[in-house]
């Protein structure tokens, strides 16, 4: 069954005007020029998240593209890794806002990396937002992520409106 995705309202895509993007069962389509990713009305008066930046922990090459067009178009300067490991390596490297993290990620899983950054001997690592990603939206996902640390949870597909506002939740109001 493929499934579709159409932008809400507000932010424009970048790049021509109508495309359309298959990946699998996924397929992503822009037919109207500036279709947009968030409601204008929702963003009035929220602050900027311009020169954030976020660490995204993703492995699926669709909702790399998808979070990172909402992303790109907030002005928010985005890493993408696709395992725990890599999150971690990052985390040590670079300064980050908050980690975007998908609950099945391969090999060490985001309850596991989410676990080992809570026990990081670093303050600006160790108390780092973290929200949680998933497919599934059992209260069993919603415990284990909270149990694992993680401030935050979301359900894909991914709400840009949700999205956008937990950001500003665990950046810019803390």
């Amino acid at each position: 069954m493929d499934q579709e995705f159409q932008p809400d309202a507000g932010f424009e895509l970048p790049g021509e005007p109508e495309f359309q993007i298959r990946y699998g069962s996924v397929s992503i389509t822009r037919s109207e020029p500036g279709a947009p990713l968030l409601p204008r009305k929702e963003r009035d008066g929220l602050p900027s998240l311009e020169g954030l930046r976020i660490l995204m922990a993703e492995d699926n090459d669709v909702n790399q593209l998808v979070t990172s067009v909402f992303l790109s178009n907030w002005d928010i300067e985005t890493e993408i890794v696709s395992n725990g490991r890599q999150v971690i390596d990052r985390l040590v490297k670079s300064h980050f806002d908050l980690v975007i993290m998908d609950i099945n990620l391969p090999g060490m899983d985001g309850y596991q990396t989410t676990r080992e950054i809570r026990r990081h001997s670093r303050p600006d690592i160790k108390h780092l937002p973290i929200i949680g990603v998933s497919g599934a939206v059992s209260n069993d996902e919603r415990f284990l992520a909270q149990d694992s640390g993680m401030n935050d949870f979301i359900c894909k597909p991914i709400n840009p409106n949700e999205l956008y506002r937990k950001i500003i939740q665990y950046t810019l109001e803390n």
